[in-house]
């Protein structure tokens, strides 16, 4: 028989997920661990423990796909995740059987042999039991009927025909009926009569007979009998009963008696005969003739009321297995089946005879079905079936590369998921399954594919090398840092420690894959040096990082690989420095202080000496200076940041007492003075200049960095000392000796606002925190001085000032 293949342009309407759950986003995920997790912790828990059940994996994995199908999911990812829910589902209930094996006990002969009186239900159980046919036949109608389907059922209406009965005596007392209206109630009337019910009753009755075939369909004979009767249409649940194989436990041996009570239908065969043919009658509603097509095993009624691929597999299965159970209590000769006279008795009509034949007609249907059928749980569900997960799992490693270019990144992760726990699965029970065997190299082919889909995905920690494991091989340190580097930023700090830490359990080089990790984060983003900002950095609210973009949190994230593990502590000072001179750059105060807070405080405490030998030589000790520079920056910055706010508490001296006014005036002298002497301490020293020996590259960029910071570090300590003259007069004179501090040739501070101004103009823009800005505030600094000498009668020199 011809399996279907997998056919790549198909996966192109297999689009499982979008943003999910697979991928953390669920920014946010669809639970609390992603998907992935999720599956691998089933799986290690499972391999863990030592009571677990390898056979009741499936089923966990199914009842994991029915938690995510709780969630809100668009339509295409929820039909992924129910149909691999099924599958999952599906071989659960197959392999637990293969595995069981067949009951040994007493045949249906033997038993027949001790007590010829043993009734026909009692009998099915071992007849199903001891045949392998039979078996997985029930096992998967079983399952069919249990596939989760919504149901509409109609709304119950008590009262028999109501309609039909009042014009009925309403034409009585007038003498006169419509010919078209039936003249009895008996349930045949219509049909006898070739007349109709009332229009009303007839409306109701449809839908009801739909109702009754959706029970069916899905194994609730019960809910369909408790319609009937509710209706007020008791008659019709028993015609439904009549179907049932007959059983009395006081006949049946003791030891094999099912002790239900009387149930079933003597006559059962007879009663299949009649529903046959009344299947086939074109005056009955055609869910009211599949009703009884379905139960008696008619296939030809039952197909055209069959919307899915789900809905002919199971009238088909059905009708197979109505037949095969016929067929077997005919072989076992009991009394019951010889009692019919079959006589005149039309011959059933043909089915397919096994599985194969069966999926062979589904695959000729076309339209939708036969389409859906080359779906790629459909297709696994089929070769499970037929027992040939090898042709499976072959034909889809053999179209990996195919699959992964025609199909979402999403949808493709989905089934190279699905098909890595079903390759572990097989292997799990290949001991015991002796009817398949699990190809090594597709299954290799499937494993690695998976693994190298991890490394490319925000994952736990722990996933990588659990997989890798399971190919008996342990992770090189490229494809190790590599799977470090995919970590999600969200991936909680003791996580990525601890997944670093387990290439000590690979043997890896825990040093070499920490750097390798940094590098590949940190390699497109050094490329080249960022442009200058045209404004002023935002340096008030620098510790404000929850406006950081996921690439500066990402940049921020990396430098941790290097802070795990005291041998790499050399290597995180000098990729710190290199980031944060990027971030400094690129005006981006946040980050570059949230990296500064990062990093821990025992970090130049094991900094080797500068006197180290070999060719791996790291001379630390400007690296030191430079580290040294930037917590000086920030510390000043900080200053800046609490004298904003003192002047924004500002109190009204006309309204709160002199002691109060005197105690927040000292405070911002007191801060004032530490601002100005910071700052002259980055003016007068060489903060960010390096030797000659320094790369070109580094110096530059330290350069880049003086440009910008410098300007606006002039600019905020003169506004600073200029607003204090509230509080001293003496701080204007501060202010306009910062002026000669700038100009002075031994500090050169004037040269970074002409690189600043050079850089602008270049740019055809006027920007901020120029040499003209600046000037322009020590005038309305000397202006201001005048004023109050000229307001206090102090005497006056205009040119003093300049």
């Amino acid at each position: 028989m011809r399996i279907p293949a997998i056919p790549p342009n198909l996966f192109i309407s297999f689009d499982a997920r979008r943003g999910c759950c697979e991928r953390d986003s669920a920014g946010s995920s669809r639970t609390a661990m992603s998907v992935y997790q999720q599956f691998a912790g089933i799986l290690s828990e499972i391999s863990n423990s030592k009571s677990g059940n390898i056979i009741e994996l499936p089923d966990l994995f199914a009842q994991l796909c029915d938690t995510i199908l709780q969630s809100n999911l668009p339509e295409a990812e929820r039909e992924a995740w129910s149909l691999e829910r099924n599958t999952w589902t599906l071989i659960h209930s197959l392999y637990e059987d293969r595995l069981a094996g067949l009951d040994d006990g007493l045949s249906p002969t033997e038993i027949l042999q001790s007590n010829k009186y043993t009734p026909p239900l009692t009998l099915t159980q071992p007849l199903i039991a001891q045949s392998k046919e039979l078996l997985e036949l029930n096992t998967i109608r079983q399952w069919l009927h249990n596939i989760p389907t919504p149901l509409y059922p109609v709304e119950i209406r008590k009262g028999y025909q109501t309609y039909t009965k009042n014009k009925l005596k309403l034409a009585k007392r007038q003498g006169t009926a419509p010919d078209s209206l039936v003249t009895s109630l008996d349930p045949d009337a219509p049909l006898r009569q070739h007349k109709q019910l009332d229009v009303e009753d007839t409306q109701y009755d449809k839908p009801l007979t739909r109702t009754l075939f959706e029970y069916v369909r899905l194994g609730r004979m019960d809910l369909a009998l408790d319609a009937c009767r509710s209706s007020d249409q008791p008659w019709r649940a028993a015609s439904l009963r009549g179907g049932q194989l007959w059983d009395d436990p006081s006949l049946a041996s003791e030891e094999i008696a099912l002790n239900n009570g009387i149930s079933g239908n003597k006559q059962r065969k007879l009663w299949k005969q009649v529903a046959s043919q009344l299947s086939q009658n074109p005056d009955l509603d055609s869910y009211e003739r599949a009703l009884y097509g379905s139960l008696s095993g008619a296939l030809s009624s039952v197909i055209p009321v069959c919307g899915s691929w789900e809905d002919h597999l199971w009238a088909r299965v059905n009708a197979l297995m109505e037949r095969k159970i016929d067929d077997s209590l005919k072989r076992a000769g009991g009394y019951w089946h010889e009692s019919i006279d079959n006589a005149g008795v039309q011959e059933s009509e043909p089915v397919a005879d096994n599985l194969e034949a069966i999926f062979e007609e589904i695959l000729k249907l076309g339209g939708s079905v036969g389409s859906s059928a080359h779906n790629p749980f459909r297709i696994t569900q089929t070769n499970v079936m037929l027992e040939r997960t090898n042709h499976l799992l072959t034909n889809f490693a053999s179209q990996i590369p195919q699959t992964a270019q025609m199909v979402s990144p999403d949808a493709f992760s989905h089934l190279l998921r699905f098909f890595a726990h079903l390759v572990l699965f097989l292997r799990a029970i290949d001991g015991e399954n002796t009817t398949e065997d699990v190809p090594n190299g597709p299954a290799e082919v499937i494993l690695e594919a998976y693994v190298r889909n991890l490394e490319q995905i925000n994952e736990a920690k722990e996933l990588v090398g659990m997989y890798a494991g399971c190919l008996g091989e342990g992770a090189g340190g490229e494809s190790f840092a590599h799977y470090l580097h995919s970590l999600d930023i969200a991936t909680p700090i003791d996580v990525r420690k601890a997944a670093l830490l387990q290439t000590r359990e690979h043997g890896l080089d825990l040093e070499g894959v920490a750097c390798r990790t940094v590098e590949l984060t940190l390699i497109d983003t050094f490329t080249r040096l960022p442009e200058i900002p045209t404004d002023a950095p935002d340096i008030t609210t620098f510790a404000n990082t929850s406006g950081l973009s996921y690439k500066d949190l990402s940049l921020l994230r990396s430098i941790e690989w290097l802070i795990f593990a005291k041998e790499t502590y050399r290597f995180a000072l000098v990729q710190s420095n290199g980031l944060m001179r990027y971030f400094l750059a690129s005006g981006n105060v946040s980050a570059a202080y949230k990296l500064l807070e990062s990093l821990l405080a025992d970090l130049m405490a094991h900094q080797p000496s500068s006197n180290m030998e070999g060719e791996e030589v790291i001379s630390i000790d400007d690296q030191i200076v430079e580290y040294t520079g930037y917590k000086q920056l920030f510390e000043l910055l900080d200053n800046h940041t609490k004298l904003v706010e003192l002047w924004t508490a500002q109190p009204d001296a006309s309204k709160v007492a002199k002691v109060d006014y005197k105690a927040w005036s000292d405070q911002v002298e007191s801060l004032t003075h530490t601002v100005k002497e910071g700052s002259l301490d980055i003016f007068t020293t060489e903060w960010m200049r390096l030797g000659e020996e320094a790369h070109e590259k580094r110096v530059t960029e330290l350069e880049r960095i003086r440009e910008i910071y410098i300007p606006e570090l002039v600019h905020r300590l003169h506004t600073c000392l200029y607003e204090a003259k509230v509080i001293n007069i003496r701080y204007i004179d501060d202010a306009l000796n910062l002026a000669n501090t700038v100009a002075d040739e031994r500090y050169r501070i004037y040269l970074e606002f002409v690189r600043r101004s050079t850089s602008l103009t270049r740019k055809g823009i006027a920007g901020s925190n120029t040499l003209a800005s600046y000037l322009e505030l020590v005038k309305k600094a000397a202006l201001s001085k005048l004023y109050y000498e000229e307001s206090e009668g102090i005497a006056t020199d205009v040119f003093k000032q300049l």
